[in-house]
């Protein structure tokens, strides 16, 4: 068993055939599984908080042995990823995948992190590529269906000194090339980007991105956006709508019964989970259709999509709060227990 600190939050169940929802921070989100290092073995990818100060967030790459970890290569503190999140896939069309990350605040008195590409050299990983800007957030997206992503993220422009999570935000597509990010599309917004995430919404093979929007005055809350790509028009927005959601806790696009849905959970108490089927217009322009609770199966594969999983073991990955037992053996007042979960059981 695998322990986590109590940095991790708590994460709420939500059962639907025997699976598990978290309320909070998400698998899908919070960790990765893929090959990066070439070696043919599938790493899993997690982010660590150190135990010393000053506090650090650091990545680390394990190999999966009988749901034991065995660390393959951690970060030094020159390559700490600050407060952000990280993505994997392949954005430089080599055959490996790599770790693109976000930092999410401006570092006052330190180097900008901005957002960097980690691409496995020799028996490490160094930063191949960064654009020195703090990305609000970010998602990678193939635009063109060459299987290469491109990386879409939210920017804060430099002139905003202080920021509070409500200035207005650029929109940017750029490719990793030799010679470091290339922007493709920008766009700039009158308002913010709380979260962003991306999939391919109308089976084209071309990945649409979506937003959590809102503005300092308060006109734009809860605005759920979603933006297509292409030559021609560049970044342009093909659905919104307005105090759609109270605060985005998580959301994704995902596949069920040959549909495309968005999952999205906010931190409401009264509708903490909604599930939309997406559903584009003659014009190009999409709807979201609400979807009813009682088809089981629909919740059932929303449920899976908050999980990170792995291809080499079929194991779901999902956090359980330890046992007063397990927390009295770890000396932790809080630890939280990584659960390998047979992909069998759920399908």
């Amino acid at each position: 068993m695998t322990y986590a600190s109590e940095n991790f939050s708590l994460y709420r169940e939500l059962f639907m055939k025997s699976s598990s929802t978290p309320m909070s921070l998400y698998a899908a989100d919070s960790w990765g599984f893929a090959d990066v290092n070439g070696d043919g073995m599938e790493e899993f990818i997690f982010h660590e908080y150190t135990e010393d100060y000053p506090k650090d967030i650091l990545l680390k790459l394990a190999h999966v042995h009988a749901e034991e970890l065995e660390i393959v290569w951690s970060a030094t503190r020159e390559l700490r990823t600050g407060y952000g999140r990280f993505l994997v896939g392949n954005v430089d069309g080599d055959p490996e995948s790599e770790l693109v990350v976000f930092s999410g605040r401006r570092m006052v008195g330190e180097t900008l992190f901005g957002t960097r590409v980690f691409n496995w050299r020799g028996d490490e990983l160094t930063t191949v590529g960064t654009d020195q800007l703090p990305a609000k957030a970010g998602a990678l997206v193939d635009i063109d269906g060459d299987d290469v992503r491109e990386i879409a993220f939210a920017v804060v422009p430099k002139r905003f000194a202080n920021w509070e999570g409500t200035e207005p935000a650029v929109l940017m597509i750029c490719r990793v090339t030799p010679n470091g990010f290339e922007t493709r599309y920008k766009l700039e917004l009158p308002h913010a980007v709380q979260s962003l995430n991306s999939g391919d919404l109308n089976g084209d093979g071309i990945d649409e991105f979506f937003t959590e929007e809102n503005s300092y005055d308060g006109s734009v809350e809860g605005q759920i956006a979603i933006y297509a790509v292409d030559a021609e028009h560049g970044i342009r927005r093909v659905f919104a709508q307005n105090r759609l959601v109270n605060r985005v806790r998580f959301f994704r696009a995902f596949q069920s019964q040959g549909s495309t849905y968005l999952l999205i959970v906010s931190a409401s108490n009264s509708v903490p989970i909604t599930v939309y089927k997406t559903r584009q217009l003659s014009n190009g322009n999409y709807e979201l259709e609400p979807q009813h609770s009682h088809n089981p199966q629909l919740l059932h594969d929303a449920v899976l999509s908050t999980m990170a999983y792995s291809q080499d073991t079929k194991h779901y990955l999902r956090t359980q709060r330890c046992s007063v037992q397990e927390e009295a053996d770890t000396g932790l007042r809080r630890c939280f227990k990584l659960e390998w979960l047979p992909g069998e059981n759920y399908q």
